[in-house]
């Protein structure tokens, strides 16, 4: 392809002022998509998280109770002293 540049004055002039203009709104497009992009995948992976957090809760759920621990004690001792 070469090099593309404008040979004439006022071809330059219309390039650094298109350039002048087009960068900071191509700038404004992209953080706008990129709010677009977190705001969508936020919304996607929030049911995962809560569904992992429920996961988790009743893999480290204790078997019994802090009354249910002192109870099966205190039958574990009553069968050792008879």
């Amino acid at each position: 392809y070469g090099n593309v540049a404008p040979r004439t004055f006022n071809g330059r002039i219309f390039v650094i002022l298109y350039g002048l203009v087009g960068v900071p709104f191509t700038m404004l497009a992209i953080a706008n998509l990129g709010k677009f992009l977190a705001t969508v995948l936020k919304s996607w992976t929030r049911p995962f998280v809560k569904c992992a957090r429920r996961f988790r809760r009743r893999l480290c759920k204790p078997k019994y109770t802090a009354k249910e621990k002192q109870r099966l004690m205190e039958r574990e001792s009553r069968k050792s002293v008879k």
